[in-house]
């Protein structure tokens, strides 16, 4: 079953949530939130590509699956100046949003779920908020040390943007690490998906700036689940066991994938495993 949801956030303005589950019968059944990398709609999480949809395979083991647009991209409220569009704005929507789904499911916490900086925004929010969340999954991670050099320039550049938007199919460059590794039939739908469409730049810009992004890790109660695709050139080794030893979770995993790149449910080799140990971590 498929719902579509239009919460008002904490300002007044309409985000785009989507909603998966198989059956409502289970009142008790476990709710995950999705957070996509940053230039990304939900979409990332629902490929109709195949048995590549995160959401299809997390519903189908009986979970409520919730994904949604960040402000300015897909369905959700795009403002005027997409240099509005700042982290902060985003933990404040993705508050808005966590209380949305746990009024609409009537659960006491839930499970959340990122790629990118998408697992930046779940983190600080179990940071400010750990009540509230009962297990984290994070994929492409990074906490103190990212490996990726970015162009000295480019804060400025995406600052000049027209509006404060940027044309996605300007960043191939960027891309082409993350298409050498998703599958073919997934990076066409892919390409024709995303790289054509425009992003505030807000996000664009944490993302390049200086770790780290999340603040108080203590405050982080959750158990934590850390997949690393080795080959990614994003986060490093060191700062994902880094990050586990300053938690307060009591259950801290982290999965290695040595052939693995930045998102490795989207990837031929890894995908099948990856769903299948997500399920089988959010299931505990």
């Amino acid at each position: 079953m498929i719902k579509d949801h239009y919460l008002k956030s904490y300002d007044g303005v309409t985000i785009y949530v989507k909603e998966k589950y198989m059956s409502l019968e289970n009142r008790s059944a476990k709710v995950v939130v999705c957070n996509s990398v940053g230039g990304f709609s939900h979409q990332l999480f629902d490929c109709p590509i195949s048995d590549y949809s995160l959401m299809d395979h997390l519903a189908k083991e009986g979970f409520r699956v919730f994904a949604y647009d960040y402000r300015g991209f897909g369905s959700s409220y795009k403002p005027p100046d997409g240099r509005s569009v700042t982290f902060e704005v985003q933990l404040k929507d993705t508050e808005a949003l966590v209380n949305f789904v746990l009024a609409e499911t009537k659960a006491k916490s839930v499970s959340m779920l990122g790629y990118g900086i998408g697992t930046e925004i779940a983190c600080s929010h179990a940071a400010r908020h750990p009540d509230q969340v009962d297990a984290l999954v994070t994929v492409d991670f990074v906490w103190k040390v990212c490996a990726i050099q970015f162009p000295p320039d480019l804060k400025e550049m995406l600052l000049r943007q027209p509006n404060g938007y940027f044309k996605m199919s300007s960043f191939g460059r960027f891309f082409a690490g993350l298409f050498s590794f998703i599958s073919p039939e997934v990076r066409a739908w892919f390409e024709s998906t995303f790289t054509v469409v425009e992003v505030p730049v807000g996000p664009l810009i944490t993302l390049i700036g200086p770790p780290p992004f999340v603040k108080d890790v203590k405050n982080i109660q959750a158990p934590v689940f850390i997949i690393y695709g080795a080959k990614a050139n994003v986060p490093t080794e060191a700062d994902m066991f880094d990050f586990l030893s300053s938690i307060s979770s009591q259950i801290r995993t982290i999965d290695i994938l040595e052939d693995g790149g930045p998102i490795p449910p989207l990837e031929k080799d890894q995908y099948r495993k990856v769903l299948k140990d997500i399920a089988w971590f959010l299931s505990r």
